[in-house]
């Protein structure tokens, strides 16, 4: 009688042990359906529907995608927004940043014009939005580019007179001033399909770009026509929109659209890119007010790649998302934490 080997032997038990893990962990993940108490099934939705519709890209955000509340007309700085911020109610009173100083933008009002703009806001805010427009319409009297004056006249228009055809065209002006706000974009974009006529919005953002080119109006396309249900022609813009980019949600619209044709593995790619992102915009400070922020930036960026990563075959995939899950169990180290980190998951990536 042989003696078995010994290495080999604890070699077949390991691999034996390596398969029941990830199959346990499959199934958790992929087919239990979410409970109404915490489960791991709740970190990832199913990927593309199978009657290939293409899911929407990042929901927009909160205060746009919760509720029709309105929007502050500037776009912050540089330092990134929490892409899932908690829905919250309109402010009390609004004031106009000057030139320069945090929430500004480029094209924003002249100094001379301030007064006259916390005016106005300060009619919105409580409630007078019909006595603010003579105020707005008489600085675009003097200053027809004026940025914030065409957007605040705009949402009073869209969101207090609930009349969307007449905020376009000053949404529209606004675009022209500003190409980068991407507030003034998705309120454009949704007062069309409200109206709709979504390719008809589509259609201008197109001709701005052909006109002058730029990041902001490829990726504003190539989301209109993800969320439409043409990622391939949608891919064009992405690539374009994202080239060269840091910017996390456009790179994950390009990632969605590849997955969509797929091209799984590249999204995979796309998607581990942007946790390195991530990893480096915390140690370069961006997150230093709220470090908090940018962990959990992190861990939602690594969640995106566990939920690429489970679409695809292979066992070094699975075990490539085990990984991954153990370093975002490590912030998220209770179930609350965790059902807490799925929700915006979930939002991030809302039907």
């Amino acid at each position: 009688m042989h003696t078995p080997n010994t290495s080999m032997v604890k070699c077949i038990a390991s691999f034996s042990f390596l398969l029941l893990s990830l199959g346990s962990i499959f199934t958790v993940l992929w087919v239990y359906p979410p409970q109404k108490e915490y489960r791991w099934a709740q970190w990832f939705q199913r990927g593309p529907a199978a009657n290939g519709k293409v899911a929407p890209a990042v929901a927009q955000p909160a205060e746009i995608a919760v509720a029709p509340k309105r929007v502050a007309p500037v776009v912050a700085s540089n330092t990134p927004a929490p892409d899932e911020a908690p829905p919250v109610a309109a402010p009390a009173a609004r004031t106009v940043p000057a030139p320069g100083e945090p929430g500004s933008v480029a094209g924003a009002a002249p100094t001379q014009f301030k007064v006259e703009l916390e005016s106005a806001m300060k009619l919105v805010d409580t409630g007078k939005p019909a006595d603010a427009v003579p105020i707005l319409n008489k600085i675009l009297e003097k200053e027809p580019t004026n940025e914030m004056a065409l957007v605040e006249l705009a949402m009073i228009q869209l969101l207090d007179f609930k009349d969307p055809a007449a905020s376009v065209p000053l949404l529209e002006r606004a675009l022209r001033v500003n190409p980068g706000n991407q507030v003034v974009m998705s309120e454009m974009l949704g007062a069309y399909e409200e109206m709709g006529q979504p390719d008809v919005g589509t259609n201008l953002v197109q001709q701005m770009y052909e006109e002058k080119p730029s990041k902001e109006l490829a990726n504003a396309i190539g989301k209109s026509l993800l969320d439409s249900g043409d990622p391939a022609k949608a891919l064009t813009y992405l690539a374009d929109g994202t080239k060269d980019s840091k910017d996390v949600a456009g790179r994950e619209q390009y990632a969605r659209a590849l997955a969509a044709t797929g091209a799984g593995e590249e999204a995979v790619e796309i998607y581990r890119s942007n946790v390195e992102i991530e990893k480096e915009n915390q140690k370069s400070g961006v997150y230093a007010s709220e470090p908090d922020q940018g962990k959990e930036k992190i861990a939602l960026a690594q969640m995106a790649v566990v939920q690429a990563l489970i679409v695809q075959d292979g066992a070094e995939n699975k075990e490539a998302a085990q990984e991954l899950l153990l370093e975002i169990e490590a912030y998220a180290k209770t179930d609350e934490a965790k059902a807490d980190l799925a929700e915006k998951f979930r939002r991030k990536n809302m039907n």
